[in-house]
């Protein structure tokens, strides 16, 4: 079965023989539960850390560098440990949203967090799961409006956090992308914000998801529009 570059309905995945698996099937099965019991291990001392950590902007920075650390390998997590990530991540931005002035861009880490829970949730990745000829899960309602509802509030956070006229700030992981944009509500009109391209959707001019404001009420008192693209 092909699976072109010009095609963006599927993505090609490593088929093991069998006692191998990983994203690559570079490693064995037995390696790959040594690492998922270190892992979760280790997802388990953060979680709890995060519910005795003081809470302010130095370890809302250690949190999310935690977060992207714990999460760089989606192979090695289990479907809870996912779960748990993810709980932590949304526990990160409630805990951020209450501060004033807190620095948005070292918060990035929630979003690797919470690309790894999408690849997890989609792909499920037990050992000797990649022999499996149809390996592509659904993603189940709950997971899907828990990563966006998650994505979300970074997104506003990060709007909320923009000055009038900065450029457009853009993350684009392989489960989802996020633009988020502040303009001034007196020229919001006719203005429109995509969310970041691949050089493949560029080369083939493929339409990716955008918003765009045709007219904004003249009346209004207020002085900007934050908008976002997920």
């Amino acid at each position: 079965e092909e699976c072109l570059i010009d095609n963006f309905q599927c993505a090609a995945i490593c088929s093991c023989t069998h006692g191998y698996s990983g994203r690559y099937c570079e490693i064995s099965s037995e390696e790959l539960r040594a690492r998922r019991t270190l892992r979760t291990r280790l997802i388990g001392v953060f979680q709890n850390l995060t519910q005795v950590d003081d809470i302010n902007a130095q370890s809302m920075e250690f949190w999310s560098a935690s977060l992207y650390s714990l999460a760089l390998r989606p192979f090695e997590l289990s479907t809870s440990d996912a779960a748990a990530l993810m709980s932590i991540a949304n526990f990160t931005l409630n805990q951020a949203r209450g501060m004033e002035g807190i620095s948005v861009a070292p918060l990035a880490g929630v979003l690797q967090a919470l690309d790894t829970v999408s690849s997890v949730r989609k792909y499920n990745y037990i050992p000797n799961d990649f022999n499996a000829l149809n390996v592509t899960r659904v993603y189940d309602n709950n997971t899907a409006d828990g990563i966006l509802r998650v994505v979300d509030a970074f997104a506003t956070l990060l709007a909320q956090s923009m000055t009038v006229g900065e450029n457009t700030t853009s993350y684009f992981y392989d489960n989802f992308r996020v633009s988020s944009e502040l303009i001034p509500w007196a020229v919001a009109q006719n203005v429109s914000i995509i969310s970041p391209q691949t050089e493949s959707e560029r080369l083939t001019d493929r339409a990716v998801p955008s918003v765009q404001i045709h007219r904004a009420a003249a009346n209004s008192q207020t002085s900007s529009l934050a908008i976002n693209v997920i």
